[in-house]
């Protein structure tokens, strides 16, 4: 189970224009850098969720997802998790293992181009109906 994170999304001023929204009328996210503070409340769940698949993104020629093995999926997590888990600490890497796990960590590659988000969205979307319970990587 897992909390939900804050209900933004950080993005560049480009990325605002491309959804139509005017980077001028949002706060930044940093005083020195230009990208923003995007609310993200809508059908923003409160309560404790149960993840199926965790996508870390890279960049690639190709739409893909590929599946992580354990060692390459606990390094991830450990990369990219932060706040409340007490980087760097036992229970830190502990509680990473624990998702390693019970939850399929997946290589999400993708070119950095808006053109491509409606086939990112699909792609994830027909991996998500292809996975009907949260398949632990350390139990094949």
């Amino acid at each position: 189970m897992v909390f939900p994170g804050f209900p933004q999304i950080k993005l560049w001023p480009d990325m605002l224009a491309s959804l139509e929204d005017d980077p001028d009328k949002l706060p930044r996210f940093n005083p020195s850098l230009e990208k923003r503070a995007w609310p993200a409340a809508y059908r923003f769940p409160l309560m404790l969720l149960s993840p199926k698949r965790i996508y870390v993104l890279d960049e690639g020629n190709a739409v893909e997802i590929l599946p992580l093995g354990p060692h390459d999926a606990l390094a991830e997590l450990i990369c990219h998790t932060y706040g409340a888990m007490g980087v760097g600490s036992s229970t830190h890497l502990l509680e990473c293992t624990s998702i390693v796990n019970k939850v399929t960590v997946c290589r999400l590659g993708r070119q950095k181009s808006l053109s491509q988000l409606p086939q990112v969205a699909r792609l994830i979307e027909e991996d998500l109906a292809r996975s009907t319970e949260p398949v632990g990587l350390s139990n094949g």
